[in-house]
């Protein structure tokens, strides 16, 4: 196996924001900004490239909606997984985090408290 450095080719999603709601999808959502990357997408995990018009693409150009519920990756280890979870309320967002820090609002940015024991 020869060794290489990584490079952001795209991003894996479970949903995406649909006229500003957040929709879960049933198949693999693909964001990237190389269109030639979006087409071997589609060619290899069905779905049509187009532009990405949404948010929750993290900026990416392009997105894929692919016909896959289920897709083999290899991964560069436990740091090659991000998650990221956003409560969203009428106003906005409510609750932003990584499931280790808060990202937002301000006020709560940080480590998440954590109870060692529940009395």
């Amino acid at each position: 196996m020869t060794q290489s450095t990584a490079a952001l080719a795209g991003r894996f999603h479970t949903g995406r924001l649909s006229e500003g709601l957040p929709q879960a999808l049933h198949a693999w959502r693909v964001t990237t900004d190389d269109a030639d990357a979006a087409a071997r997408v589609a060619g290899f995990l069905g779905g049509e490239p187009r532009p990405n018009e949404g948010t929750g693409g993290a900026g990416l150009a392009y997105e894929v909606l692919t016909s896959r519920e289920s897709v083999r990756v290899l991964l560069d280890g436990p740091d090659a997984v991000a998650a990221h979870m956003v409560l969203r309320g009428s106003t906005g967002i409510i609750h932003e985090c990584d499931g280790v820090e808060f990202l937002s609002p301000a006020e709560d940015e940080g480590p998440a408290l954590r109870l060692s024991s529940v009395a």
